[in-house]
């Protein structure tokens, strides 16, 4: 399914009372019920055993009979984590990019299947990203082989047609001021924080690197050009690799992290308040023309909520947004929808609950 049940299934959970904002975040994000791929297995590893009995029980169903002998023999949900994660040593936590992936079913729903990364922070600005640089869509074929191989195996049957689709979209967990009154907590789509693609962001930093050093004054312009295309076409996974120096005792590794400006933390700006979780995205195709934009965003995702078997109910329009009912598996949730401009990327839709206290 999509990212708006994701989103859904959390805030039913925030008022349900089964978990808190002051909760760990990998506890908030569980409580979605379809993940492909769990990254934190070692605190979770009771609930990754539990889903692994599922995907059992759902593959056994799903799948013929021709092809279970690529399964487990064995019946227990051990056996089956162990498939599923391709490795005895499972419920070591693995460290890479990213923390979730949803489990990808029709491709109808928006965010199907996409990439879900966690970031927490006890200020207000959102914490630096180590492991990757945050984008709109990443490919199966850029993360660790652990994490696609992974979300490849329970994916079956799907993941074994021709149709299956490699380009995720990329949603971020983001908490700031954890602990405190004012904290906030967003599932954020990537296009939030990427506002220059991937590949024109790399090219930048490397000419700024190189005219720090003065190489641009050494060589031939043309030739400079090129340096730049060929440094900003490798991946940063390329740039990370540990280097084996001869007669070095030291093997050193470059590292490409980053931090976001202060117009990217969406929870800077006036619209998302405090103790609120929202899901923010960037509805495909509406453009940034201000004319009943909200309205045209709202009917967008009322449809696209329809396909990922949530209901929104309107209940009050007003100038600047909408109210609305959130409901899934008898848990109602009241919601605003509301827009907010990117300084630097355009209307964005947020979708808004208060989390009780």
């Amino acid at each position: 399914m999509g990212v708006i049940r994701c989103y859904t299934s959390i805030a039913c959970a925030f008022h349900r009372r089964r978990i808190s904002l002051e909760d760990a975040l990998h506890r908030i994000a569980i409580q979605y019920e379809d993940y492909a791929y769990i990254g934190d297995r070692r605190k979770l590893e009771q609930e990754v055993l539990r889903r692994a009995g599922f995907l059992r029980d759902r593959l056994r169903k799903e799948v013929r009979t021709s092809q279970l002998t690529s399964f487990p023999v064995e019946d227990n949900e051990e056996a089956w984590t162990k498939w599923w994660f391709g490795r005895d040593g499972w419920s070591k936590d693995s460290g890479v990019f990213p923390d979730f992936v949803l489990g990808w079913r029709s491709g109808s729903t928006f965010g199907d299947g996409g990439l879900l990364e966690l970031k927490d922070s006890e200020e207000g600005s959102i914490a630096s990203f180590n492991s990757t640089l945050p984008s709109a869509s990443k490919s199966l074929e850029s993360v660790e082989e652990l994490v696609s191989q992974s979300v490849r195996r329970y994916d079956v049957p799907l993941s074994l047609g021709a149709s299956y689709p490699l380009t995720r979209d990329c949603f971020y967990l983001v908490r700031t001021n954890r602990g405190k009154p004012k904290a906030r907590l967003s599932i954020v789509h990537g296009t939030f924080f990427e506002t220059v693609p991937e590949g024109d962001l790399l090219i930048a930093l490397w000419k700024q690197v190189l005219d720090e050093a003065g190489i641009a004054q050494c060589i031939d312009s043309n030739d400079f050009e090129k340096i730049l295309e060929r440094l900003g076409s490798l991946r940063r996974d390329d740039v990370a690799v540990t280097r084996h120096i001869e007669g070095a005792s030291v093997k050193p590794r470059l590292r490409i992290m980053s931090e976001i400006a202060t117009e990217g933390n969406p929870h800077t700006y006036q619209e998302i308040p405090a103790r609120s979780f929202n899901l923010i995205v960037k509805p495909p195709g509406l453009g940034d023309a201000n004319d009943n934009w909200l309205s045209r965003a709202v009917e967008w995702f009322q449809h696209a909520a329809r396909q990922d078997q949530v209901t929104l109910s309107i209940q009050d329009r007003h100038s600047d947004r909408v109210e609305a009912d959130l409901a899934m598996a008898q848990t109602t949730v009241p919601v605003s929808l509301l827009c907010i401009r990117h300084k630097r990327n355009g209307l964005h839709l947020v979708v808004q609950t208060e989390v009780p206290t």
